[in-house]
């Protein structure tokens, strides 16, 4: 069984990066392109949050996992992480002025659910990597 390595330093600076890019897109739909008074407006932000909480826990929890996790595993999970996050960006800049509440939120859900089907067999197959 592989030795938990977590380095405390690379932690903290993937956390503090991903709230700069929260802040930084935050900032961006707020003034730059002036999306506040939009009717999907909260529900956009509500994706955006999950968004950003799926980005923290893939980070720091792969993080956390050390050399128990294989490496192959983990790059998956982040590459999707990071399409999945691209992909919202989008729809949020494109999509939350020009779409009905309705069909964005459920562009939205079905984009959320593509993501953990695609990522939860993985994290589940990495775990199961390690103890058989």
């Amino acid at each position: 069984m592989g030795k938990k390595n977590i380095n405390p330093m690379s932690i903290v600076v993937s956390c503090v990066l991903t709230t700069f890019f929260a802040i930084i897109f935050t900032f961006l739909w707020f003034d730059v392109l002036e999306l506040s008074g939009e009717d999907n407006f909260a529900v956009g932000m509500m994706f955006w949050f999950i968004n950003v909480i799926c980005l923290l826990l893939t980070i720091v929890g792969l993080g956390f996992v050390g050399e128990s996790f294989p490496f192959p595993f983990k790059v998956s999970v982040i590459m999707v992480t990071v399409v999945y996050t691209i992909v919202d960006c989008l729809l949020l800049a494109f999509g939350l002025a020009n779409m009905g509440k309705a069909i964005y939120v459920f562009i939205n859900l079905i984009i959320l659910f593509i993501y953990l089907v695609i990522v939860c067999p993985m994290l589940l197959a990495g775990s199961n990597k390690n103890n058989g």
